[in-house]
């Protein structure tokens, strides 16, 4: 009882100490923040003043709040890389600088307490369960870090997922003072910390993503054998170790910054200096055109440093015939370096290091590729990534080689949802605003006068082709928004996590230099009617009553058209202003 007693009061002083250890520091923040806001408008200072005033305000807190995210770990790290993503101007430079420095920010922890933990979660000493395991990890984030490792078992390599123990005591009091001060920094974000702890609690699961993990490379195995997705071993699967198959190959994020190291060193220059000299030669046209990105993408770090290279490879076929350009050279490289190594080296002459080969994929390829199979997962298994960026993507020696990997964040959809958000593909590749407005509302999406085009549009930029997606849409989405505000979506919750997928695909074809030839609209489409077909009995997603309580709830305008329904379609009563 005692023991037990020990325990609670430890994991409770834990979380008590971690609090303690946030306020400390934002309590002062916020008083001095609040205080100089009254003082500067009872003291009409003049806009240097304040300006000058806030800069030093700035300085002083930005370096301690960078250093008690990175003390604190866990939430509070997940937390600051998701304000390190926020647009330009919405934070503070000094902020927003210091925040950045969270995506790579996370320390692993030394192999004793690894081989400990992993030992302490399976119940029996490691080494009875690896005859391997190497010490220094493979990564590390905010709740855990890979490793390496062969089971004595049967021979077969295998990653060992660990999480740290503290994340999950600490995960709620952790994620209520986040919120506090996301709140103090940026109000419209608050429900994004919401949905996101709703996410990051399901993946301190490590038995659930081993379940789900089994799912995708079941589902996939079949109509994509080139897509490799690890196994789990499930009997040494606990809710803190996931134990799965290894795949071998790079991440596709190692292998775009390898292709822009060797692109920039081509021509005597660094990466960085390569992204200034094609950002400054962006002409302000292009720039006022170029597609636009949703911030919670998960990778826009990696965006903003590439983002220069795009003006100059404006498709994937000038990227392949540059890559095949580089590894002619790298070829003629290295035979001159075999040769000399081979002769001038034995004579006492320091060896030459050979060049590093090229990634080997087509960029227009993988695109299709990664595409292709997040679409299968999404319309046709129900289950899919949330998350599939550069660093979750794998990369092999051969040409056709893909692999997924970290399914921690995963998101189901109904049947009823897939068939109608295949509807709205189908209406979005007819380019039919009454259909795609219809098909939209069908999904939940809500404005106060149900404006067709608004409807029509949103749906576009969401899940439409992503050329859509530049500055004149935007202003557009913005004065037809502020004049029939959008109301909170009644439909499947999952659509935001679908739509969250499609941005992070759209980006990652952009910086494969394939920004407008795949997606939805394009690569799904022969899926999207194939479920529509399937499922001709599934008219309305949400049945009767749901659209019985949208009549009561929306009043419309006297002069509202209603929409021209099909005679397999239910009949919703809702009404679009045209």
């Amino acid at each position: 009882m005692l023991l037990a007693g020990g325990a609670v009061w430890g994991e409770s002083g834990l979380a008590l100490r971690r609090l303690v250890r946030a306020w400390s520091l934002f309590g002062p923040l916020v008083f001095e923040y609040k205080v100089f806001t009254w003082w500067a408008r009872y003291c009409s200072l003049t806009d240097e003043q304040k300006s000058m005033a806030y800069r030093r305000l700035h300085e002083k807190y930005a370096p301690l709040v960078f250093s008690l995210l990175a003390e604190q770990g866990g939430v509070f790290v997940k937390i600051g890389q998701l304000l390190s993503l926020l647009p330009e101007g919405v934070l503070p430079d000094q902020f927003t600088k210091e925040l950045k420095k969270l995506q790579n920010a996370c320390p692993p922890r030394e192999g004793s307490e690894v081989r400990r933990l992993v030992s302490d979660s399976l119940g029996r000493p490691l080494e009875e369960v690896f005859s391997h395991f190497e010490d220094s990890p493979l990564g590390s984030a905010s709740i855990g870090q890979v490793h390496k490792a062969r089971v004595a078992a049967d021979g077969r390599e295998v990653v060992v997922k660990v999480q740290y123990p503290e994340v999950s005591r600490t995960v709620e009091l952790d994620f209520t003072t986040c919120e506090w001060v996301v709140w103090f920094l940026d109000k419209t974000r608050v429900e994004e910390v919401r949905q996101t702890k709703t996410y990051y609690i399901k993946e301190l699961d490590f038995g659930m993503e081993a379940a789900t993990l089994h799912r995708v490379h079941t589902n996939l195995r079949g109509p994509f054998p080139a897509v490799r997705v690890p196994e789990p071993i499930l009997q040494l699967c606990t809710p803190t170790v996931l134990v799965m198959t290894f795949i071998s190959g790079s991440s596709l994020l190692d292998s775009i910054m390898q292709m822009a190291d060797t692109i920039a060193k081509a021509r005597g220059q660094t990466v960085d200096q390569l992204i200034a000299e094609f950002t400054q030669s962006a002409g302000a046209e292009q720039a006022a055109e170029a597609p636009l990105d949703s911030p919670s993408s998960g990778w826009s770090a990696l965006r903003s440093k590439l983002a220069g290279l795009v003006p100059s490879l404006p498709n994937g076929a000038k990227v392949q015939l540059l890559l095949r350009a580089l590894s002619v050279s790298n070829a003629a490289c290295n035979t001159f370096v075999a040769l000399y190594n081979g002769s001038v080296a034995r004579l006492g002459a320091s060896p030459m290091a050979p060049r590093k080969a090229l990634p080997a994929f087509s960029p227009t390829e993988l695109s299709y590729a990664i595409w292709r199979v997040h679409g299968h997962q999404l319309l046709v298994d129900g289950i899919f990534s949330t998350d599939p960026h550069p660093g979750n993507i794998v990369v092999g020696d051969g040409a056709d080689e893909l692999g997924l990997i970290d399914f921690g964040q995963v998101c189901e959809l109904r049947l009823e949802t897939r068939v109608t958000f295949a509807r709205l593909l189908l209406a979005l590749a007819a380019e039919d605003d009454m259909c795609i407005a219809r098909r939209h509302a069908d999904l939940g999406y809500r404005t106060q006068n149900m404006s067709m085009e608004l409807l029509a549009l949103t749906a576009r930029m969401k899940y439409g082709d992503a050329s859509v997606l530049r500055v004149k849409a935007f202003r557009q989405y913005r004065e037809l928004s502020a004049a029939d505000p959008v109301l909170s979506h009644a439909g499947d919750e999952g659509l935001g996590r679908a739509e969250r997928m499609i941005n992070v695909l759209r980006g990652t074809s952009l910086v494969l230099g394939v920004p407008y030839a795949h997606g939805p609209t394009t690569v799904w489409l022969d899926m999207a009617q194939a479920l529509v077909s399937e499922n001709e009995c599934l008219c309305d997603p949400y049945g009767d009553d749901f659209y019985e309580v949208l009549d009561e709830e929306c009043v419309f305008a006297d002069c509202c058209a209603v929409l021209d329904l099909s005679d397999d379609s239910p009949k919703t009563g809702i009404h679009f202003r045209q």
